[in-house]
């Protein structure tokens, strides 16, 4: 099964990319007059087209597919990881990425976000697949952070 995100967060990027636009069109009516004005609009929107690529690129492009053995991770075009239950350490859940992080043994961090689809399915066969001890932190976090 895959993980996938939902239809309205794909919308997200969409506004994003909406939201740039508008800001090189106010630009393009009303440009700034000095150097300041000009550095602080192009900081800006430097810091807002990386967030946007980025957003994009993370909410088309991720999924992740999990089975009893192992979970594949595809997070762009070409970059895939398999990685084994044997070779998960624990599993933590971070309250300001709204996501589970799969710690493994060699120290990488895989990000599942909780606004993926199929994530009863994810916590189905992480309980599973791995001892109690290394999720059970886990879950407790993500029932307090929806106040459960």
């Amino acid at each position: 099964m895959q993980l996938r995100y939902h239809g309205m967060i794909k919308l997200v990027p969409v506004c994003a990319w909406v939201t740039l636009a508008a800001i090189l069109f106010a630009a393009v009516l009303a440009p700034p007059d000095n150097f300041t004005s000009w550095f602080i609009f192009s900081l800006l929107v430097m810091v807002l087209a990386t967030l946007v690529a980025w957003l994009s690129l993370e909410v088309f492009r991720t999924r992740i597919g999990i089975n009893a053995s192992h979970l594949v991770v595809r997070k762009s075009f070409h970059r895939v990881q398999r990685i084994d239950w044997q070779q998960v350490e624990r599993i933590d859940y971070n309250n300001l990425w709204a996501s589970f992080v799969v710690v493994t043994e060699s120290g990488q961090r895989i990000f599942i976000s909780s606004l993926m689809s199929n994530l009863k399915h994810f916590l189905t066969v992480m309980a599973e697949a791995l001892p109690r001890e290394k999720y059970i932190d886990a879950l407790d976090r993500f029932a307090k952070a929806l106040g459960k």
